[in-house]
């Protein structure tokens, strides 16, 4: 990271692992072993590497629980896909992760939605804290997931050191 210039990266689970179809208690088996995986890498640079986990949105209350191992583990927030099995998160059924996920002011990450998968735009006040694309973390957190995901050395070329991603 040093020799990148790179102040912190954020860890996060791949996309194919949000496996939304699966029952809902093997979602949420594979969710925690997810996270405990990607809280043991952030452990080998405390306060430069950021986790992301996820949780099992096919059971939004359950979803909403594992928030809070979670938080316990250390993570910043969570990694979300754009739908639920073509159910869009703006449903009502999902309100309840929001308003847990803004109570524990975790932030969220959702990769770009399929192109078939029609959704409505965000509410305001959805509950879910955004990265925002317009500051120079977020453009560098936005270019490198462009880039497959690998965050270290992922963009050519020298880009300007990033203060804090997280608040």
């Amino acid at each position: 990271m040093d020799a990148s210039g790179v102040d912190a990266e954020v860890v996060s689970p791949m996309p194919p692992l949000l496996q939304y179809a699966m029952p809902a208690e093997d979602g949420r088996r594979l969710c925690r072993g997810i996270n405990e995986f990607v809280a043991r890498l952030c452990e080998a640079a405390p306060g430069r590497l950021h986790g992301l986990g996820t949780v099992p949105l096919q059971d939004p209350d359950a979803a909403a629980a594992e928030l809070s191992e979670v938080r316990a583990m250390g993570l910043r927030g969570v990694e979300i896909g754009s739908n639920v099995e073509a159910r869009s998160l703006g449903e009502d059924r999902f309100a309840g992760f929001f308003q847990e996920a803004e109570r524990l002011r975790l932030g969220g990450l959702r990769p770009r939605p399929e192109p078939h998968v029609r959704r409505p735009p965000p509410r305001p006040g959805d509950g879910l804290v955004r990265l925002r694309h317009g500051d120079r973390a977020g453009r560098r957190l936005a270019r490198r997931r462009r880039h497959g995901g690998a965050l270290s050395g992922a963009a050519p070329g020298p880009e300007p050191r990033s203060r804090r991603v997280f608040r």
